[in-house]
């Protein structure tokens, strides 16, 4: 069994770094995920990231019908300047919109149920689904129609340029990795490409991503997932549209020296539950690592109770013995499953 350090190059980047789109829109890459800067005062070991929250588009034409008992909506953007990289030519940002009733209230409408349109596509184009993509530098009036509700909003593209690349942990911390027949890419690097705006976006598998070791028989990549192989070192090279990042691998001769279950007896009290059992290995250097994925898993009653990975899903009313096997280390979990007490209520249609 081995284990692996990772050195990355460069601060600032912590774990984590995705953001997922929301109604009132966010920035987000296509294959890639956007990652937000982290806050320099944080520290090297601060964990939160710097997102502004979506605002309704300061730059509004409302064509709606005056008067005060009237319907209207309104664009809500991430930003009214958008950036335009040449080398991230999936860049999108979502165009949100809300629609406020004569009584003050308010609906969040679905950005695909809206009519959308560019007046400038050369320099911004809007899909179907309001996902605005810039194309060039410029400025652009991007309208929303919903049943005759208009508004329009001005945006600006500015030209970026990719001007750093860092790699970070994809996954948890990169201290140890043990390799092992069974064992999968448990570890990975993730490439975030920094703009000159400031803002990243993670690369890693773009199709223009080269992944290289400069010791494979130690420590190989592909795709930014990282396989062990011999005890040694290893400098893995990430390069994009010519910007370069490298992290060092280290790999050395952890060995097991222990192997336990963190439970032994599970109770689930609902047929259509589940519960979790870590399996866990204890190294010669100290460290402990989860191992659930690289065992064997079974049940001698899966019709009650079956389990993989560590977790274990519940089917049936009954009792069910989960065999747990890592190399030599075999050992068993009693499982118990027993019938929700809480009423279950039919749906009643009219």
């Amino acid at each position: 069994m081995f284990s692996i350090d990772f050195l990355f190059e460069g601060t600032g980047f912590r774990n984590s770094l995705s953001c997922s789109k929301t109604s009132a829109g966010t920035f987000f890459v296509i294959p890639c995920t956007l990652a937000l800067p982290v806050n320099p005062s944080a520290g090297s070991d601060a964990t939160a990231v710097n997102q502004a929250a979506p605002v309704v588009a300061a730059d509004i034409t409302n064509t709606s019908p005056a008067g005060k008992n009237d319907k209207r909506i309104e664009i809500v953007l991430e930003s009214n300047v958008l950036e335009y990289v040449p080398e991230l030519n999936c860049i999108e940002s979502d165009a949100g919109v809300k629609l406020f009733f004569p009584d003050g209230s308010l609906d969040v409408l679905d950005p695909a149920t809206v009519s959308w349109h560019s007046d400038n596509t050369q320099v911004a184009e809007v899909m179907a689904n309001g996902a605005i993509i810039p194309k060039s530098e410029g400025t652009v009036n991007i309208t929303a129609d919903y049943q005759g509700l208009k508004n329009s909003v001005a945006i600006s593209v500015c030209k970026g340029s990719i001007v750093k690349l860092n790699l970070v942990s994809g996954g948890n911390e990169l201290k140890h990795m043990m390799q092992h027949q069974k064992a999968r890419n448990r570890f990975s690097l993730m490439a975030i490409a920094t703009t000159s705006s400031g803002r990243q976006y993670d690369v890693t598998e773009d199709k223009d991503m080269v992944w290289s070791s400069n010791n494979p028989d130690n420590a190989s990549v592909f795709g930014g997932r990282i396989s062990t192989m011999n005890p040694g070192r290893a400098t893995i090279t990430a390069s994009f549209k010519g910007v370069k990042a490298t992290s060092d691998v280290i790999v050395d001769n952890a060995k097991v020296m222990k192997v336990s279950l963190s439970k032994k007896q599970v109770l689930i009290n609902d047929t259509a539950g589940m519960d979790t059992v870590a399996l866990s290995a204890r190294m010669s250097d100290g460290s402990t690592q989860d191992i659930s994925d690289m065992a064997e898993w079974s049940s001698d009653n899966p019709a009650v109770a079956m389990a993989c990975e560590g977790r274990i899903d519940a089917f049936s009313e009954g009792t069910a013995t989960i065999t747990v096997q890592y190399e030599n280390f075999t050992d068993t979990i009693a499982v118990q499953v027993k019938q929700s007490n809480e009423p279950k209520y039919d749906p009643v249609f009219p």
